[in-house]
């Protein structure tokens, strides 16, 4: 009765913190729109940030927990989650598909990716690697904004929200709120299911917690799948990738130093190499069919496999 109990928790508060960080993104919208702040510095810091929202909040109430292993489990599983996961239910839904256009600096995310690896690999992550992460974090904001202002055309923003809505400062207080218990109930749940299932932390973390956390991901992508604009699901873990590898790390660093567990420096990093670099060929090649939609899935459920039974 125990186990299902927080089983029970786990999956409530994982609910309420992706439905709760969904509204946030939607009022603090409105609000910036309000303040007549432009439409890349909203993208660029309200919604993208808002897709990362519930791997941001659990990490740092990790932090409070002092269980940091959570941290690294959440960015590595979310990372692997958002490329074969995400991309491969999104691929299935549209059979085929060519890419047309940028989504997303892709060079970043091959930056980001390298830096998350080797800042991990020798099992923590201290305050001089948070520190870099966020000056990369810092720079790729400033490389996203000139890639904007190149092709920015002229937004009249006196027709967007010229009143604020009453519902939306409580709607934002509320989420806030919302975020913060269900938060800390995820992490709390997560710490007694290992100790109930005797299983690492940082496992459930890479694995359930993961897959919670990455639903604004995976409703974004089959959004677009439905209205056969693929590239806009992958600009999204693009963006969403660069942003776990890089600030969520890093924010919880300035804190304390993460540790990173044997069985994510053996089974999930190498993962998410391989991940990414299926991922980047992908880009080279400029198409993906349902078939590698398949092999993306495929080898997502080998990493839960292996996961669960090596660990």
């Amino acid at each position: 009765m125990e186990l299902l109990f927080w089983l029970l928790i786990l999956i409530t508060s994982l609910y309420f913190l992706v439905k709760s960080s969904d509204y946030l993104v939607i009022s603090a919208e409105k609000i910036g729109y309000y303040f007549r702040l432009s439409p890349i510095i909203i993208g660029t810091t309200i919604l993208a940030f808002g897709t990362s929202l519930p791997e941001l909040i659990t990490s740092l109430f990790a932090v409070f927990k002092n269980s940091t292993e959570i941290i690294i489990g959440n960015v590595i599983g979310s990372n692997i989650a958002n490329i074969l996961f995400v991309m491969g239910i999104a691929v299935f839904l549209t059979k085929r598909f060519r890419i047309k256009g940028s989504v997303g600096d892709t060079t970043m995310l091959i930056i980001a990716s390298l830096f998350l690896i080797i800042t991990t690999i020798d099992g923590q992550f201290t305050l001089t690697d948070g520190i870099t992460g966020i000056i990369l974090f810092i720079i790729y904001v400033i490389r996203v904004k000139r890639s904007h202002d190149r092709n920015l055309e002229t937004v009249d923003l006196t027709n967007h929200h010229k009143k604020l809505e009453k519902k939306t400062l409580p709607m934002f207080t509320a989420s806030i709120i919302a975020i913060y218990f269900s938060a800390e109930y995820t992490i709390t749940s997560v710490i007694e299911l290992s100790k109930l299932l005797n299983i690492g932390t940082e496992v459930l973390a890479a694995s359930a917690i993961a897959l919670g956390t990455s639903l604004p991901e995976v409703m974004v992508s089959v959004a677009a799948a439905k209205k056969n604009k693929l590239s806009l699901a992958l600009g999204n873990v693009v963006g969403s990738n660069i942003f776990n590898s890089l600030l969520i790390m890093s924010l919880p660093a300035l804190i304390t130093t993460l540790v990173i567990p044997d069985n994510i420096i053996f089974l999930g990093i190498p993962f998410f190499i391989i991940s990414t670099l299926i991922f980047y060929q992908t880009f080279k090649d400029k198409i993906m069919t349902r078939n590698e939609g398949y092999m993306y899935l495929a080898v997502y459920t080998l990493f839960l496999v292996l996961l669960y039974t090596r660990f």
